[in-house]
C-alpha cells in the first residue's frame, strides 16, 4: 500500500483518536464496577477494532512490509503522532 503523507497524516489523527475514545471507554467501564477482564471485553466492541485495523493499515502504508516482524515496517520514528498517542489522551504513558 503506497499512501501520500497526507493521508498517512489522516490515518495517524484517526488511530489517535480511536486509542483515546478506546482508553475513555476502558475507563468508563471500570469506573462502573467492572473487574478487569470484563471491562476489556466490553471496551472491544466500541473502539479496538476498528483502532487494530487502522493501526495495521498505517503501519503497512509506512513500513511497506519492508521490515521485519510481521511485516509492519519499521519502528515509529521518535516523536511520531502514534507515539505520543497516550499523551494527547491526557494519560500519562
Amino acid at each position: 500500500m503506497c499512501l501520500s503523507a497526507d493521508a498517512i497524516a489522516a490515518y495517524e489523527w484517526l488511530v489517535s483518536f480511536l486509542l483515546c475514545e478506546s482508553s475513555n471507554k476502558l475507563r468508563e467501564e471500570l469506573s462502573r464496577g467492572k473487574d478487569n477482564f470484563t471491562a476489556r471485553n466490553d471496551s472491544q466492541v466500541y473502539y479496538c477494532r476498528t483502532l487494530s485495523i487502522a493501526f495495521i493499515e498505517v503501519r503497512s502504508a509506512m513500513g511497506g512490509g519492508s521490515g521485519g516482524g510481521l511485516g509492519m515496517g519499521p519502528p515509529l520514528p521518535q516523536g511520531s503522532t502514534l507515539e505520543g498517542s497516550t499523551q494527547i489522551c491526557g494519560q500519562s504513558p
